[in-house]
């Protein structure tokens, strides 16, 4: 069988000289200007034509496009929410510039060397050597060995001390600059503390007042002063070229970027309380003795949590894939499960993800990516439901069918290794589907009805269907920590609900890893209370992870620091609905980088470790054992909820042993959230 294979690859590195030949825009050859939107006629230096067009979606939002293959189109993909506006323009020309405003900041295009200037962003032509650029000027190259594939690119300057943040869940942290990056999702296999992202988003937010939002779905490259401190530089694997230059302070340009690329609506008020969930609760009757113990022992729960095995056909198989035929064997018929689990007050989310298998009722090869030739690569039994053609009706009735029988949510899990040779039903190929898959199936969920999806993989445009989580974080100190730093560049980027597995997902002892349980232990009870801490005071809260999170299992302390820290996260639920109406209202994320609440603030651009949650708390987990913190106190009046100690901003503080049962949690005068 032709198979085409996903990929746990990263994108390659396509700065190469000794690989590309480089055609870099040189000039501004000619212009035709429309009553909304101006038409360039661009020359590279070897004297190749290249074609551009230049709108604005907003007064203070440039969209610049060109492409190397005649005009450039629409180009309208999922990321949008819907076509952006183009605004009526006010041209004016000289003998060396154009200059284009829609009623607001002029956007200058240099006419030889060709130059883009709007506001404080600026291509970059001049950082050179004295033999050759450091970094090329912006055009596009072509593969020297073969000639079969090209790329687009820009450059633009970078200031000293300009930092730059997002491009989605970055594990590593927000903070950008120094780095080389791939816009290209991946499976992390477990890992939280590598590049490797299940949410991959080309969008740069600036300190110095700009944001750069690259409208790509295929594989692309970020060297973002990595080559050189002077410029940064964005590779696309594509023939055109298409920009969004967002203008404002931080919450300005994700408030710009969210009303191109969709908010998500307040997520309904049930979704904020608790959830409990595992891999995996196995039956009914696990499930009612995981309930009949939360309220024993005075743990409130809201939502219940089912991983595959609600799936009649998943026990005793080695890989996940879904069907959707309910597991009656083992929980009993749905409806009655569903109007038991009703009965007790909870609300009840199923797991799906968008693989089949062969030997199952949901292999339709109408359904499925490249008519089910395209296989995942650890589990080649595994196809792909194709979103972009028959796949999507499939999971709408099917999902449909589960919502009228009461089912609640939806955990969208995997997607991450959508093969990038296959071609999907509506013509595209796998190269511009791969970064989008997760964004179609949530668009998918949405079209069913879903109220509230719990999902993994995402990209531009997967914020308006929250909530979000990073994954299969490692239980331990430094899997927690990369958790945080994944959650704040994933807020940079505009995912406004978050939260993730309280606990971690799991933890090997490798010296039993030939064992049959591959040596996974529960985490040390101190990091799950400090990680249970922090995960209550997301936007959203799950314990989920291998052996179970329920905090019984962690010893007298974890179910007391329990009770005491739901019991505040329930004092908390108006501010926090609070906090979701304006991220629906304005794109700016509940859980926040200190820097984003503080941008002129150049001590906070590098704080990874810390965040505020709304406008009004400051959290500071507790990320080592013996609970010492380095809180970053921000600019104003703070003061600890727990020991009413007061501080005052900007100042670094050092706690040394915080007690078990709490962590830095500063409220900021003038902002209380009660």
């Amino acid at each position: 069988m032709d198979w085409h294979i996903g990929t746990y690859e990263t994108a390659r590195p396509i700065f190469d000289r000794g690989a590309w030949a480089f055609h870099p825009i040189d000039e501004l050859a000619g212009l035709r200007a429309e009553p909304a939107c101006v038409h360039l006629t661009l020359v590279t230096r070897g004297g190749k034509p290249v074609k551009g067009r230049i709108t604005f979606p907003d007064p203070e939002v440039a969209r610049l496009q060109w492409s190397m293959a005649g005009d450039p189109d629409e180009h309208l993909t999922e990321m949008l929410a819907a076509p952006p506006r183009c605004l009526p323009l006010h041209v004016e020309e000289t003998a060396t510039e154009v200059r284009i405003d829609a009623g607001g900041t002029a956007l200058v295009l240099r006419r030889k060397p060709y130059r883009v200037d709007f506001g404080p962003f600026a291509t970059e032509r001049t950082d050179t050597s004295l033999l050759e650029n450091v970094n090329e000027p912006g055009g596009w190259a072509d593969e020297l060995r073969t000639g079969d594939r090209v790329q687009a690119y820009e450059t633009f300057r970078l200031r000293p001390g300009e930092q730059l943040w997002g491009l989605g869940e970055r594990f590593l942290g927000p903070s950008l600059v120094g780095r080389r990056l791939s816009h290209f999702i991946c499976e992390p296999g477990g890992t939280n503390t590598t590049d490797r992202v299940y949410k991959s988003v080309p969008l740069v937010v600036s300190s110095e007042g700009y944001g750069v939002f690259v409208h790509h779905g295929e594989r692309a490259v970020f060297d973002v002063g990595a080559t050189s401190t002077a410029s940064a530089s964005v590779c696309v694997e594509s023939h055109h070229l298409d920009l969004f230059v967002l203008l404002g302070e931080p919450k300005q340009v994700l408030q710009r970027y969210t009303a191109l690329t969709g908010r998500a609506p307040v997520p309904p008020e049930w979704s904020f309380g608790v959830w409990m969930s595992k891999c995996m609760y196995a039956s009914r009757a696990e499930v009612e003795e995981v309930l009949d113990t939360a309220e024993r022992l005075e743990i409130p729960v809201d939502v219940v949590g089912l991983d595959p095995l609600w799936l009649a056909n998943r026990p005793g198989r080695a890989y996940d894939f879904c069907d959707f035929v309910w597991n009656e064997k083992d929980f009993g018929p749905m409806q009655e499960f569903v109007d038991w689990l009703h009965g007790r007050g909870k609300k009840l989310c199923l797991w799906v993800n968008p693989n089949v298998v062969e030997d199952e009722a949901g292999y339709v090869p109408d359904n499925l990516v490249g008519r089910g030739r395209a296989r995942e690569t650890q589990f080649p039994v595994r196809a792909f439901v194709d979103f972009t053609g028959g796949g999507a009706a499939w999971w709408i009735t099917e999902m449909r069918r589960l919502l009228d029988a009461g089912v609640d949510a939806f955990k969208l899990d995997y997607g991450e290794l959508a093969p990038i040779t296959a071609e999907y039903a509506d013509g595209r190929s796998g190269r511009e589907v791969h970064n989008l898959y997760g964004l179609l199936g949530s668009i998918t969920a949405h079209r069913a009805g879903a109220p509230f999806l719990y999902t993994r993989s995402g990209t531009a445009g997967s914020q308006r269907y929250p909530a979000h989580w990073p994954g299969d974080s490692q239980s331990t100190w430094a899997g927690m920590a990369g958790n945080l730093r994944g959650a704040l560049s994933a807020a940079w980027s505009g995912f406004a609900f978050w939260a993730n597995d309280i606990g971690g997902f799991y933890v090997r002892d490798l010296d039993r890893a030939e064992d049959e349980g591959f040596g996974i232990e529960r985490p040390e009870p101190e990091l799950f209370i400090r990680w249970m801490q922090y995960g209550l005071l997301c936007s959203h809260c799950r314990f989920h992870g291998i052996l179970g999170r329920e905090p019984w299992l962690y010893g007298d302390d974890a179910v007391r620091i329990a009770r005491d820290f739901i019991a505040l996260r329930t004092r908390l639920r108006p501010y926090l609905l609070r906090c979701a109406q304006e991220a629906a209202d304005t794109g700016v994320p509940v859980m926040r980088p200190v820097a984003l609440e503080f941008p002129g603030d150049r001590g906070a651009h590098g704080v990874d470790t810390e965040y505020l949650l709304g406008p009004s708390l400051l959290v500071a987990p507790v990320l080592q054992p013996g609970g010492r913190v380095d809180v970053y106190v921000p600019p104003g009046s703070w003061t600890d909820h727990f020991t009413g100690e007061r501080f005052q901003g900007p100042a670094w503080v050092r706690h040394d042993g915080v007690p078990l049962d709490r962590l830095p949690l500063l409220v900021r005068e003038g902002h209380e959230p009660w």
